[in-house]
Order: structure tokens, then C-alpha cells, then sequence
């Protein structure tokens, strides 16, 4: 590429995103027109420490990605419930793997636009993980990352169901 061109596309992108464009993945829109919406720090009905931060986090990934992403001023907001959180062994152990669990979660999530509640949904999924070493570090370890895909999974997965208003 010649400076020439470098220095018209830099010139632009600048004066692009000088006007306020932004270049997002987008998603889907969010029903009543709803351009972007802030996300408070869930509930954790569990005793999962820290959870609602994992999830909050998660559901604000998820809302930058399609381009919603608010502030504490937005009008709109997506609430959030975990609700259950458990462990629990599989059945079936993972091919050369020590023994396999399963993690498996509920959450409620709602989306309100001031008062007006738009669209809500409560769903369960689950994740399995296990650990090539028998340590309790390495099984904690495992589980964690289990729970942050879990968290992503779910919040993708909740975003779409609030802007398609599925239950």
C-alpha cells in the first residue's frame, strides 16, 4: 500500500468514528427500539462466591458485542438472577480424563425499559469439566474455567432470548 492510501484511509477512519460512527459485530435489535441498555450487577441466590460478577460480566460482553452496550444513564436495563448453581459428578468419565462433573446453572434475566417490563426468561444449561491430574488445585482450576464458559454461553444465549422475547 502507498503512504498515499495509508494516509487517506487513517484520514477516514478518523473522520468516521469523529462523527460518531462506530463499527460493531452487531446482534440482534432489541424489541421497542431499544438502542442500548446498562447492566446492574446480578443476584446470586447461591453459594457460588462471586458469581453475579462473573455473569454481570458477561451479559456486558455480550451487550457490547451487539453494539447495545449503555451507562448508568441508559433508560433501558437487563437485570439478572442466578438462581442455581451445582456440581455434581457425571455419570460417564471423559476418555483418559480422571472423573468428569457437571456444572449446571439457572438464571432469570429481565429486560425493563424505565418501568415497563419488556421481556423476561429463565433458563438452565450446564457445562462438564474434569482434570487429567487427581489435585484438587488442578479440579478447581478446571471447574472455574467451566464456569466462565458456562457464564458466556449462557449470556449469549439470554441476550438473544430477551431481544427475540422467547421465554
Amino acid at each position: 500500500m502507498s503512504p498515499v492510501r495509508s494516509w487517506l484511509a487513517l484520514g477516514v477512519g478518523l473522520l468516521l468514528t469523529a462523527c460518531g460512527y462506530r463499527f460493531t459485530a452487531g446482534g440482534a435489535p432489541l424489541p421497542e427500539g431499544i438502542r442500548e441498555v446498562k447492566v446492574p450487577v446480578f443476584a446470586n441466590h447461591t453459594g457460588e462466591s462471586a458469581a453475579e460478577l462473573m455473569f454481570t460480566q458477561s451479559m456486558r460482553e455480550q451487550t457490547g458485542r451487539a453494539g447495545t452496550e449503555g451507562n448508568s444513564q441508559s433508560e433501558a436495563r437487563i437485570e439478572g438472577d442466578i438462581r442455581s448453581a451445582s456440581s455434581v459428578g457425571a455419570l460417564t468419565q471423559m476418555l483418559g480424563r480422571g472423573p468428569a462433573y457437571r456444572l449446571v446453572c439457572t438464571v432469570r434475566l429481565k429486560l425493563w425499559r424505565g418501568t415497563k417490563l419488556v421481556s423476561q426468561t429463565e433458563f438452565s444449561a450446564q457445562e462438564d469439566y474434569s482434570t487429567v491430574i487427581p489435585d484438587i488445585l488442578a479440579l478447581e482450576s478446571a471447574r472455574a474455567a467451566a464456569f466462565q464458559r458456562l457464564s458466556d454461553r449462557m449470556m449469549q444465549e439470554g441476550y438473544e432470548r430477551l431481544a427475540s422475547g422467547a421465554q
